[in-house]
């Protein structure tokens, strides 16, 4: 995701999303980056520290967690859904 504080289209964005997309990143637009931002760090925080805790604080074995979230994301974009947080 990519965008400006306060929505605006500047004449930056196009460039950055093509130079992410010519680096191999799906990228996409976004107006509100402040919203989506502050949603996608509560979202990968709640899980990161869930899967710590479960995994008794052992990183080596949390990691399992991102290997699972990989293949979801795969499975979602498999199916051709879009993968946003929710606002």
């Amino acid at each position: 995701m990519v965008g400006e504080l306060g929505g605006k289209r500047t004449p930056r964005l196009p460039n950055l999303v093509q130079a992410f997309r010519a680096a191999g990143l799906r990228t996409r637009l976004d107006r509100d980056m402040d919203a989506w931002l502050k949603a996608h760090a509560f979202f990968v925080t709640a899980i990161i520290s869930g899967a710590l805790y479960l995994a008794g604080s052992d990183s080596r074995r949390a990691a399992l967690m991102v290997q699972g979230v990989r293949e979801g994301f795969a499975a979602v974009h498999a199916l051709r859904l879009p993968v946003t947080p929710l606002r």
